[in-house]
Formats: C-alpha cells, structure tokens, sequence
C-alpha cells in the first residue's frame, strides 16, 4: 500500500515540476535552459563520485565497466557546468537532427499519400515543411534560436506534466466518479527515447532467465478474473521485430498490421501493401516465441459489455471495409496458381502453423505499411482508442517502444482496467 501511494504522490509532484519548468522554459527560455542544464550536471557530478565511492566499498565483484560509466558522469557533469553554451547549442544541433529525421518520414509518407490518393495530404505536407524549415533553423543559427528550442520544450513539458496530473487525479478520485478521466491519453516519450525500450526489455528478461530468477516478479495480475482484450508486444533480438512489434488479441483471435505481402515491400522492407493478420492466438504465440526466437510481453485488458461490442464492430470494420483477400505464398500453390515448394516466408509460416488468414487493405491511409508511420502501432491504437486506450502522438510517429512505456505505466496504477502483465518465453511457453 505505501509503494501505491508513494507512486500516487509521484505523478503529482512530477506533474507540477514539469509544468513549473515547462512555465520557466517559455518566460525565460535561455536563462532557464542554462540553468537546467547547471543542475544536471550538478546530479551527473554527484551521481558519478557515488557510484565510484559504493563500487570501491562494495564486497562485490568490481566491474570495470561501472568505474568507467562513474567516470563519464563526472566528466560530463564538469563539462555541463564550466560550458553551458557549449551544451546549449550541442542541444540545439541534436534537436535539429532529430527534427530532420521526422520530417523526411512526413515526406515519404506524403509522396505515398499522393501515389495512392490518400486524403490528407495535405496536412502531412504542413508538417514537414515546418519541421524541415525548423531543423534547418537550428542547424543553421543553434545560439541564436535555443530561444525556439525552449519554446518547444517547454510546451511539451507543460502537456507531459498535465498528463502526469491527470494519472494522480484518476488515481486518487474513486472509479465511480471519475468518468471524465476515463479517457486515457498519454503524452509519450521522445521517439528518440522509446524506440530502445523494446531492447532494454530483452535485456532484463535474458539476465532473469540466465540467473535462473522467477519471471512472475514481472508478471502479476492486478484483479481475479480473465481479461476480455490483450495487447501483445513482441520483443526481438533482430529481425522485423527488433524495435518491438504490437498486436491486439481479442476473443481467441490475433489481428496484426504489418508488411506481410513480401512481394510488395521497397525502401529495405520499410514500405509495403499493408495487410491484416488474422491468426489463432495459442498456436500464433507458440510459433512467434519458437521458431522466431521472441518473446511477447501480454497486458490484459478488462472491458464492459459495451466496450466489448464496440471493440468487435472496430475489429469487422478494419477487416471487412476496403479490403480484399490476401493469399500468401503457400496458399497460391495450394490453389494451383504458382509453383508448389518449400515456402519459408513469415506470412506461409503463419498460415501453416498459426491458421493465419489474410486481408489487403485497397485504400484509405492503411494502404501502405510505412515502418516509419503507418505502422503496428497505427492499427493497434486505431482498436484500443474505441475504448479510451490512445497515445498522442506529439512528434506524428509512435513506436511499439512508446505503446509499451504507456500500458506498463498504466498497469501500475490501481485504477485502470489494464489488470495483467505476463511474459511468454521458451521456458514457459510449452504445453
């Protein structure tokens, strides 16, 4: 109970905080950013000189690697406080790439709209004007347009810390009563920042495996009863998966959005004819996790009678409306159109051993899988946010790494119907 009202007490205080500096940040821009970067370096010179006084008293084995990463936090902490300008405009050239960066996927993703007569167009082309035109002002005159940077930050701040309020309130406010905040959006992390999660992931759940430690630390169930929805997110070592791949799993039945026409795919297999999977659960999961090498990490979701219904129209609606079958490989030599042999493609394998059936979608803006935009994630949220599960987008992209950090943190607060969290592996996914 006090680790749950500690937790409480931090959405607040961290909502407040950042709304404060995001505040700061717009009325004094330069001076601010100055200064949060002094106090950072500050934390990263004492956390340094911490870790280097814990690594030499410990009775542990001593890794070099944590003397080194100590030591890196202190010359970076220095470097923070004697060269602040220095720090600024390094700040500003990074923001200024990753600005870039987004705006080349708005672009690519224009020319898709404009080559398969998707709406808006338009607005896609608005974004990346403003964020091309953006980068090359901070790339061009980084100290003299930090101003802009921290008019940026400190709107994003603001919105991070008002959704960390709004998790308090519906925290602290009795479920009964709080039907305005049942709408749950998150304002998520950088791209930047998120797309590693998934990586990280994998990292924590091999170092349990090979210490032999029970994975039900990470799995729990909040309530006693069965959930009505999952989400799966599927967590890889490389492959199409290794930033994190995400799936909605709904009365037995898997349905994926992805880039499952091989035949289709240009730009390094980031773009593709977009197509749903519809795939049995149990031999889906048995398949991805064994013959793919993954693991998938499932948060239950617990749904009323109504939002049950309305999850099911949503489901008909994505695979009935604009699409066609779709036969993969398998299939087509089953039916005598193509030359039988052995097929070792993902979407044959699935049909094979996951009972996977197939729809291409003919128009609208799932059309085109694009890695970068049009993604799992589009699909996934396009379900979930009939029944108030949505994650804004502030940048325009959202990766499977960001729908992670949002449900997980959602599982932890005790009023949401997101109620379990479990891993499938190799060591528990037999029989």
């Amino acid at each position: 109970m006090l680790e749950k009202n500690i937790n409480t007490i931090s959405f607040l205080t961290t909502g407040i905080f950042l709304v404060v500096l995001g505040i700061m940040l717009l009325i004094r821009k330069t001076f601010a950013l100055t200064t949060l970067i002094v106090i950072v370096g500050l934390l990263l010179l004492i956390r340094g000189i911490i870790d280097i006084f814990m690594n030499i008293i410990s009775k542990k084995n001593k890794k070099a690697i944590n003397i080194i990463l100590a030591l890196l936090d202190i010359i970076f902490g220095i470097i923070c406080i004697n060269n602040k300008n220095f720090i600024l405009i390094s700040i500003a050239r990074i923001a200024a790439i990753y600005f870039l960066f987004i705006s080349i996927t708005h672009l690519i993703n224009y020319f898709l709209y404009i080559k398969y007569n998707i709406k808006g167009r338009l607005i896609v082309f608005i974004k990346f004007l403003v964020l091309f035109f953006l980068s090359l002002s901070l790339l061009i005159n980084p100290n003299i347009n930090v101003k802009y940077l921290s008019i940026i930050l400190g709107i994003y701040l603001i919105l991070y810390g008002i959704n960390s309020i709004t998790n308090f309130l519906s925290e602290v406010i009795p479920p009964s009563s709080k039907n305005k905040f049942k709408r749950s959006i998150n304002v998520q992390l950088p791209i930047i920042l998120t797309a590693f999660i998934p990586k990280k992931l994998i990292g924590l759940i091999n170092e349990m495996l090979e210490t032999d430690e029970d994975l039900s630390k990470f799995e729990s169930i909040k309530k006693n009863k069965k959930s009505d929805l999952e989400v799966l997110i599927h967590l890889a070592p490389n492959g199409s998966a290794a930033m994190g791949h995400v799936e909605v799993s709904f009365k037995g039945k898997v349905y994926s959005y992805g880039n499952y026409d091989r035949h289709s795919r240009s730009l390094f297999d980031a773009i593709g004819d977009g197509v749903i999977l519809i795939a049995d659960k149990e031999k889906y999961i048995k398949y991805c996790v064994e013959k793919k090498n993954r693991y998938i990490v499932e948060f239950g979701i617990s749904l009323t009678d109504k939002e049950k219904k309305i999850v099911e129209e949503r489901i008909e609606t994505l695979i009935n409306n604009n699409t066609v079958d779709y036969y993969c490989d398998m299939q087509l030599a089953e039916m005598g159109k193509i030359k039988t042999e052995e097929f070792h493609d993902m979407s044959s394998e699935i049909y094979k051993q996951a009972s996977g059936k197939f729809k291409k979608i003919t128009s609208g803006k799932y059309k085109k899988f694009f890695v970068l935009k049009n993604n799992c994630v589009m699909v996934a949220q396009y379900i979930l946010s009939s029944v108030g599960k949505e994650v804004l987008a502030i940048n325009g992209l959202i990766s499977p790494g960001a729908y992670y950090e949002y449900l997980n943190k959602r599982f932890n607060m005790k009023n949401t119907n997101i109620i379990s969290r479990k891993i499938y592996s190799k060591k528990n996914i037999k029989g």
